[in-house]
């Protein structure tokens, strides 16, 4: 390394400003950034990155990886990941209530960590036949793909500035005298694709399509959605929290992700949340059916891992519904309580084992809601902001109100809190099982595996529970 990561950062964003803004201030911005999504977009086959399905490339890379006598690709890699690790954090520390950094709520050094914790997981479940280096790109991959919200990243343009970071980092990073060879560039193109296409359909590449599901899991509707779609969706984007009552919502969904939204309704956090649950991409595909067999096992225990959050997602929405009963739930869940048919495919049913396990969940909250100590005597909104802190490293005060503005009813504010603390009980859950995964892998005898699993345990140990 050259510098220092806070100076890398810094002298990457300047260079990406000068490039975005030139002379021509905000309206140039948005026009810049508007030509090079265009560009990036139809220049993806000059990049290098179709899709290799039978994980040729990725045996290129090992064997390329493998042959080190002198030792200057693993040090460079380790550079990467060491960046990757650590350009959140630090550029939370040096002031994430600055505007340009106000993309990072919602997709924070939490999320990035809570990312990589995904993929040790996938890792873990590949029983070791993911290579050190798929292992490194997977790794890296994941902690880095919302790069592009440190620098103006709003939903449009944060594909395009995290591209054009991670051109300037790379710029910046020494080599140690490692000679440039086809490998390199082509690892380097590999990581920048998945910073500008994550989150997207499978294509058939076996690793990129892991990082791909990573970001899916997600939005599955579980509760690392809801904890990060109030801060992001809600206290900077202005989405309303609550649906209302109306017959468009009872039949379709479309309304969520329509381009011309001219006489529609306006998506709400609940929309979001129940079309995901309802239309979550597949995580095995056609397109992956000649991934070798261990990749292929990884991601069916993805879509196992989705649906359980789906699951979760039907306990939440319901939560927010007022319960089961209400005029709210029977709109929500109306083609799956058969009371309508869908009118547009957005609004199919939800699976029936997931909807009805959903339902399992929500009746068992109810009937026995969990304690948690750290919220004992708090009001509902101290509440949710306790819950939010928790599940966000990047909250500003603002944010938080703006979020409490959309509540706007008392009965709300029980129901938001109600939501957090049955996502916050599976969050530990959850947590208390990684963390002793986490014990074996700091011990694994794969350098990345081993460096990422001691950055998240300590990240996680060193949270304050409020159970």
């Amino acid at each position: 390394m050259t510098v220092e990561i806070g100076q890398l950062l810094n002298q990457a964003t300047d260079k990406v400003a000068q490039q975005v803004h030139g002379s021509e201030g905000e309206k140039g911005a948005k026009r810049y950034l508007h030509l090079a999504n265009l560009f990036i977009g139809q220049g993806f086959d000059r990049l290098n990155v179709t899709p290799d399905s039978e994980g040729k490339t990725l045996e290129g890379l090992e064997k390329w990886y493998a042959d080190d006598s002198d030792g200057k690709k693993k040090k460079l890699l380790t550079d990467v990941l060491n960046i990757a690790l650590n350009i959140f954090p630090e550029a939370e520390k040096n002031g994430a209530t600055e505007p340009h950094l106000l993309g990072t709520v919602g997709h924070d050094s939490e999320n990035a960590s809570n990312m990589a914790g995904a993929a040790l997981e996938m890792i873990d479940g590949s029983e070791g036949k993911i290579g050190s280096y798929a292992s490194w790109e997977l790794l890296t991959c994941a902690l880095v793909e919302n790069l592009g919200r440190l620098y103006e990243g709003d939903d449009f343009t944060h594909q395009t500035t995290g591209f054009l970071l991670a051109k300037e980092i790379i710029k910046q990073i020494d080599t140690s005298g490692l000679e440039e060879s086809p490998e390199l560039q082509q690892i380097y193109k590999r990581v920048m694709s998945r910073i500008y296409g994550h989150g997207t359909v499978n294509a058939g590449d076996p690793n990129l399509d892991l990082v791909a599901q990573i970001n899916r899991l997600q939005n599955a509707g579980g509760q690392e959605w809801l904890m990060r779609i109030l801060p992001y969706d809600v206290g900077s984007v202005g989405q309303d929290i609550f649906t209302s009552i109306d017959d468009v919502r009872q039949v379709d969904m479309s309304h969520t992700f329509a381009k011309d939204a001219s006489g529609r309704v306006t998506p709400t956090v609940m929309d979001w949340g129940e079309f995901l649950v309802r239309n979550l991409f597949d995580f095995s595909t056609e397109a992956n059916k000649d991934n070798p067999d261990y990749y292929r096992e990884v991601m069916m225990t993805n879509q196992e891992r989705a649906n359980k959050r789906r699951a979760d997602g039907v306990a939440i929405l319901t939560i927010l519904a007022g319960g089961e009963g209400t005029s709210l739930y029977k709109q929500v869940f109306a083609t799956d309580l058969e009371l309508s048919e869908p009118r547009h495919w957005s609004k199919k049913k939800i699976n029936v084992a997931i909807f009805q396990e959903g339902m399992k969940k929500y009746r068992e909250f109810k009937a026995m809601p969990p304690e948690f100590p750290g919220l004992e005597g708090l009001t509902p909104q101290k509440q949710i902001e306790a819950i939010l802190r928790v599940g966000n490293s990047v909250l500003p005060e603002s944010v938080f109100q703006k979020i409490i503005q959309h509540v706007v009813t008392d009965e709300g504010e029980e129901q938001l809190a109600d939501a957090l603390r049955f996502a916050l009980n599976i969050h530990y859950q959850d947590l208390d099982i990684e963390v002793v995964r986490l014990g074996r892998q700091v011990k694994s005898s794969d350098p990345s595996v081993a460096r990422v699993a001691e950055f998240r345990r300590a990240r996680l140990e060193g949270k304050v529970r409020l159970d």
